[in-house]
């Protein structure tokens, strides 16, 4: 006879390899007795005949195991004892978010995970995106960002979620940082096509910031590199011909990324005028009289 049969673990999981235990087996006649084990999995019953059997066993099966006394001549009364095989959750090895080029607010982003299951079981991977805040952004491997939903240093979190069939899960997060994009003028021009002395001069801009944040715009005039006003517009007074004009932009966002560039235009000689002369009428028998010609550059004519 057996007196107790035990079983371990209590809980295995689908890789444990289990132990069944026969207590003090004894016979009356003090012949020596062996133990015969039979393994079954779900009533279907098994090779394997000795104490032990090792998975891997399927998630829910109930594994049994039947002890009985032999003296060499006739099996004693037999004992069993049975467990079943509990699920082990998943777990989500690694994730990655990855993207073609520089994180900007206008990129398109993959997420990417491996999950595994000792249990051998089909998993779904399931994805969901959020920023900083804990904000839904969306869901699905692929995340569209936009400056409507995501700002400049913004951190982005890819949450990878493995789930086994039963429903068991595991998560693991991935995190981006969003970069700057830096603004851009788009044009600059000087409106007039010609410029002299004493002239007025006006210069158009157009910017724009890829993040759509507000940017800041400056625009410099410039006279034979020295710059000499600010503004979009400036007067010539001190501007001889051959003097090189130039409207210097420059755009910068709140992060402090800018972009400049600039138009030049050049000053022109201006014609010089000459005032009509007045006679009074002691001098018309007079054989000669002068003319002045006044440059309104002030310079020699």
């Amino acid at each position: 006879s057996i007196a107790s049969l035990s079983i371990e673990p209590q809980n295995p999981n689908s890789q444990d390899t289990i132990i069944c235990t026969a207590s003090n087996p004894m016979d009356i006649d003090d012949d020596p007795v062996t133990v015969l084990y039979t393994w079954s999995i779900d009533g279907e019953v098994q090779e394997e005949n000795t104490s032990s059997l090792s998975g891997p066993f399927g998630v829910g099966s109930e594994i049994e195991c039947t002890a009985a006394p032999y003296d060499g001549q006739s099996t004693g009364e037999a004992l069993n004892q049975s467990v079943l095989i509990g699920n082990t959750p998943p777990q989500v090895d690694t994730v990655e978010i990855q993207s073609d080029q520089t994180v900007t607010t206008t990129s398109t982003l993959i997420c990417s995970a491996v999950g595994s299951d000792v249990d051998n079981e089909d998993l779904s991977m399931q994805y969901s995106w959020s920023n900083e805040e804990g904000e839904p952004l969306g869901t699905g491997p692929e995340l569209i960002l936009s400056p409507q939903t995501t700002r400049p240093l913004d951190i982005i979190s890819c949450t990878a979620m493995a789930t086994d069939p039963s429903d068991a899960s595991a998560e693991l997060i991935a995190f981006v940082e969003v970069q700057n994009t830096e603004p851009i003028i788009e044009s600059v021009s000087i409106v007039q096509s010609s410029a002299a002395h004493g002239a007025a001069l006006s210069c158009q801009l157009t910017a724009s910031d890829p993040d759509e944040l507000p940017i800041v715009e400056t625009l410099t005039w410039v006279k034979n590199g020295d710059p000499f006003d600010e503004g979009p517009s400036t007067t010539l007074t001190d501007a001889v011909a051959g003097d090189l004009i130039l409207c210097e932009a420059v755009v910068s966002d709140e992060h402090g990324a800018t972009d400049s560039y600039a138009d030049s235009i050049t000053v022109s000689n201006t014609p010089p005028t000459v005032e009509p002369p007045s006679l009074s009428e002691n001098e018309i028998f007079t054989t000669s009289s002068s003319i002045d010609c006044i440059s309104p550059e002030g310079s020699d004519v």
